[in-house]
């Protein structure tokens, strides 16, 4: 019976393979819509109210269970996948507060635990086997405390890479049980003595009052931090004082996150991290180079061993030179860090939250991706209204109302730090390189080459001081113009480097703190010289190649409002792009980019942004292209038969990859329709 199948399916391939292909023009291209109204609605009760009257199409981040219900039960369709995420306790491992200990946060509001100068000793959080105890003493339990709190919308975790990273999450990794008996013997063996009922530390002192923050706008996270303080609590009992040792302080986020990353004074705080594919955040959570006032490492962890893996992690290199060559070696070292992190304990894991997002009923082709859920640049660009998916517009739904899940602030690409702002930045702007949003590989995107293939070559001028640096040369796609009509070559790319050289944006310190130089050999090509190693600082090139026009941002430009010929960081930072009408073409501002979208405008008093079509981008990307090479050919028919008759949650479903017309199925359709389109260029 297989054997009649296969012949039966070979026989119709080569039947559809015979029809000539049929090139539509049209919805079948992205953007699919001719229109994007993004409308601002947090928190989510906000969001929930505007859906109910059809004022948003989509509710994006969706945390609370009951909402996802309902919206369900109304019939719209919900899009859920393992996030790249983590939920976590953060414990402060230093010795000593640092020198920044003692000040209030920026809205003035001091510490609940009182004004600790510089050199506060922070003992005993400085000592490994007491903090793994505390995540011995929460274990298992955290299990059942998520699920009743959030019931499908989080799942436990134990390590600091999140399973959705499917690559580098470290499968070998147990979770932590509940075990107060290992605890305890784990403190004994640390020194600490419980012999008279009262907790004495390794010192002879009693265990001093231990404070833990969690953001007192997040209730339920509030209800979870306080479980995992009675559970300390429950174990460890009452001081001298009659008092428990460890106590629970909800305080305002902001000032929270104040305490924790820019006074770095504080015990213990519970928040959450959004994640990225790319495991070098493990350098700038727990890297001793990143202890700086504001920097990402709280803890404050100093181990020298796992310092030296952190360091290969972020640089791909040991700290005596040697370079890590390929990704299944970065991925022991990851591992291992891993396995270093779990024992260390600066931070206790909590959950992983799934991405919940749900899409109004008659909206179609958004992307399912692991990790980054249906909120990323493909959703944007297929979305499409049943009906119109086969290149007929339908006049009644020309364009959609997305959610914006947070206040706009900047809208400027230069200087704006809010992820919210950046929901409608990455539509209007492109990079050199995209993310295949099922598989996380690397796509060629603007760049139509990256030389070398995949990585760098090793590069050193010890008159420039660059020891271990690296270039890498990207050639440009024809065809590409910022949204007013001009024109982009490799000469526009260089300009964006050294403009943010220039001006030391601090958004992209990891730009002009390497870069060095580039040189343009020929108008397509850039070679990029960097004083520092590593795959993931070149993808922070190849996104920020295309952030700002120069015929905007450069001298004599709009933004140099004195037009003396050089522009500082201060002239962009009160520069608005978005409300300065563009200075050579009408119904244009000077918010422009290369992307799929143009912006149009920023209605301040309903909160909405209108975005439009970009009609003359430089790609005519086609679903059809089912692994994102540029081309419709064979290899996109085989990605669709080895998933044929897969839906969501089988094994072959991959995602949704083959599933071409977005039915939630990949069958017979999704191969005669990618057939029909091939030798289709979707990328020139």
């Amino acid at each position: 019976m297989k054997k009649a199948k296969i012949v039966s399916l070979i026989a119709l391939l080569l039947l559809l393979g015979s029809v000539a292909p049929v090139f539509a023009v049209g919805r079948d291209e992205f953007p699919r819509l001719d229109e994007a109204i993004g409308v601002v609605a947090y928190p989510e009760a906000a969001a929930m109210a505007k859906a109910r009257i059809c004022e948003i199409d989509n509710v994006m981040g969706m945390i609370n269970p009951d909402n996802v219900e309902e919206l369900a039960g109304l019939g719209w369709s919900i899009s859920a996948n393992p996030g790249f995420h983590m939920c976590y306790l953060g414990i402060n491992c230093r010795d000593y507060t640092p020198e920044t200990s003692g000040q209030p946060s920026s809205g003035g509001v001091y510490p609940p635990y009182g004004v600790r100068e510089p050199g506060w000793p922070l003992y005993p959080l400085n000592i490994t086997e007491f903090r793994y105890a505390l995540h011995l003493l929460i274990g298992c339990r955290k299990t059942d405390w998520i699920a009743e709190l959030y019931r499908f919308i989080n799942v436990r975790l134990d390590t600091t890479i999140p399973p959705a990273s499917v690559f580098w999450f470290n499968p070998k990794i147990t979770p932590v049980p509940y075990d107060p008996a290992q605890a305890y013997n784990l403190l004994i063996s640390a020194g600490f003595s419980n012999s008279t009922g009262i907790w004495l530390m390794p010192n002879g002192q009693e265990l001093r009052k231990i404070w833990v923050m969690s953001p007192k706008e997040a209730p339920p996270s509030v209800t979870l931090t306080g479980k995992c303080v009675d559970s300390w609590n429950e174990f460890f009992g009452r001081g001298s004082d009659g008092e428990y040792y460890f106590i629970h302080s909800p305080v305002g986020f902001y000032d929270e996150i104040d305490f924790a990353f820019v006074n770095r004074d504080h015990d213990i705080y519970f928040l959450c991290w959004g994640l990225g594919r790319n495991p070098d955040y493990l350098y700038d959570f727990f890297h001793p180079d990143v202890d700086i006032p504001d920097g990402a490492n709280s803890p404050g962890l100093n181990y020298p061993p796992l310092n030296d893996l952190l360091y290969a992690i972020k640089y791909w290199r040991w700290p005596d030179g040697t370079p890590i060559t390929t990704m299944e070696e970065m991925r022991e070292v990851v591992w291992l860090a891993q396995e270093y992190l779990y024992v260390l304990t600066p931070y206790i894991p909590l959950y992983s939250r799934k991405y919940h997002n749900a899409f109004k009923a008659g909206l179609q082709c958004w992307a399912e991706s692991l990790g980054y859920g249906s909120a990323n640049w493909f959703t944007y660009n297929w979305i499409n209204w049943k009906g119109t998916a086969a290149g007929i517009p339908d006049p009644n739904k020309p364009s959609w109302k997305f959610h914006i899940s947070g206040p706009l602030s900047r809208l400027n690409p230069i200087t704006s730090t809010s992820a919210y702002d950046w929901q409608v930045l990455n539509l209007v702007l492109d990079g050199l390189l995209t993310v295949n949003p099922f598989t996380h590989e690397d796509v060629l995107w603007a760049a139509k080459a990256w030389i070398p293939k995949g990585g760098y070559e090793p590069w050193s001028d010890p008159e420039q001081n660059v020891i271990y640096g690296m270039k890498v040369t990207f050639k440009l796609r024809p065809g590409i113009k910022w949204h007013d009509g001009t024109p982009v070559d490799a000469n526009t790319v260089k300009w964006n480097f050294d403009f943010l050289k220039q001006i030391e944006a601090p958004r992209y310190y990891d730009i002009w703190a390497n870069y060095v130089t580039a040189e343009v050999p020929a108008s397509d090509t850039i070679t990029i010289y960097i004083n520092n190693t590593g795959v993931w600082l070149i993808y922070s090139f190849a996104g920020s190649a295309l952030l700002v026009p120069p015929h905007i941002y450069g001298p004599y430009g709009p933004v140099d409002a004195d037009q003396n010929g050089e522009v500082t960081y201060s002239e962009v930072l009160a520069f608005k792009p978005y409300a300065t009408a563009h200075p050579t073409v009408p119904g244009l501002t000077c918010l422009i980019g290369t992307g799929t979208w143009i912006f149009k405008e920023w209605d301040m008093l309903t909160q909405t942004v209108r975005l439009v079509e970009n009609n003359a981008y430089f790609a005519r990307f086609l679903r059809e292209d089912i692994n994102f090479d540029g081309k419709v050919d064979m290899s996109d028919v085989g990605i669709a038969l080895r998933a044929f008759g897969a839906t969501p949650g089988h094994p072959r479903w991959i995602y949704g990859q083959g599933d071409v017309n977005c039915d939630r199925k990949v069958d017979m359709s999704d191969v005669g329709m990618t057939l029909r389109k091939f030798g289709k260029i979707t990328l020139p």
